[in-house]
């Protein structure tokens, strides 16, 4: 019996996770007379487990009201088998005893109740104005901490706004020098253009050196079966000398005219070949030389541009 009220006591003291929603007056006396049916003796620890849980301070009072009202219940008498009266004697004592127990104990757990109830009040204030003052300083320290926070965020908010002029003024050198970078590039470009018509230029010239040289050779040519003709002329005339002997002479002196012409023609022809020649492979290597210098110093100027971004 004592440690039922001990352990009413704890539980009163520790909650319940039950809702309280299926803890009411009918649910408590169910529970407790289902106990009863069993021979068991009704207490809170043993209706909570009946309910299946429930706070022990909703099921307490309950509990009370439910033994309250067996009180003035009546109580069907027991089928009583005959005895004797010496027996009825010391039933009526042990009834009588018991009665007067059961009155000390049930005055006993009311006072025991009531003190508990006054502890648990107690408890609860004392609960309640620890949990009031820790909501005091958690609310100190938030508003400390918002405080914190919107001093940091202004201090932040300050220096992105400076990051953000630094990069716009970044931003305007940068467009600046893409700029003047955009404006050499089409210098550069218009001078490419430049060199490349001059290019075009002297390899025209080349070209129209070659067509002349050409041209000269074909005359060589010309000049060469000429001559041969001329020769086969003089194998004919010598064939015939001894039909004309002066005629021979005179072929003979053709002949040799003839030879030095053509020697003479040949050397002209050979030698205006070879200057055209030269002058074409001069002209060849002009136009190399300059496309090359052209190139090169394109190639200069794109790589300290290239440089210069890069820096």
């Amino acid at each position: 019996m004592l440690s039922d009220i001990c352990y009413d006591v704890l539980v009163i003291r520790e909650g319940s996770v039950m809702s309280e929603t299926l803890i009411s007056a009918e649910t408590v006396a169910q529970a407790a007379e289902s106990l009863v049916g069993r021979g068991e003796k009704p207490s809170v620890r043993k209706v909570r487990d009946e309910l299946g849980g429930g706070s022990p301070n909703t099921i307490l009072p309950l509990l009370n009201s439910w033994k309250d009202s067996l009180r003035g219940r009546p109580v069907d008498p027991p089928k009583e088998e005959p005895r004797s009266e010496a027996s009825d004697l010391v039933s009526a004592e042990m009834d009588s005893a018991a009665e007067r127990m059961k009155q000390g104990f049930l005055a006993m757990l009311a006072g025991f109740v009531d003190a508990e109830r006054q502890k648990a009040q107690s408890a609860q204030q004392a609960i309640q104005a620890a949990a009031d003052q820790k909501v005091a300083l958690a609310r100190e320290a938030a508003d400390q901490q918002i405080a914190d926070i919107q001093t940091q965020a202004v201090a932040e908010l300050a220096d992105a706004r400076g990051e953000a002029m630094e990069l716009a003024e970044a931003l305007a050198a940068a467009t600046a020098e893409a700029e003047g970078l955009t404006h050499r590039l089409d210098a550069l470009q218009r001078e490419v253009d430049r060199l490349t018509a001059e290019l075009t230029a002297e390899r025209h010239a080349h070209q129209a050196a070659r067509a002349t040289a050409e041209r000269q050779t074909g005359e060589i040519d010309a000049l060469r079966q000429a001559v041969a003709e001329a020769q086969a002329r003089a194998q004919a005339a010598e064939k015939a000398q001894d039909i004309a002997e002066r005629r021979a002479s005179t072929a003979a002196t053709a002949l040799e005219k003839a030879e030095k012409s053509r020697e003479a023609a040949e050397a002209r022809a050979e030698s205006r070949a070879q200057a055209a020649e030269a002058r074409a492979i001069r002209a060849e290597e002009r136009a190399d030389a300059g496309f090359a210098a052209a190139l090169k110093e394109l190639a200069a100027t794109v790589t300290t541009e290239r440089e210069g971004k890069k820096s």
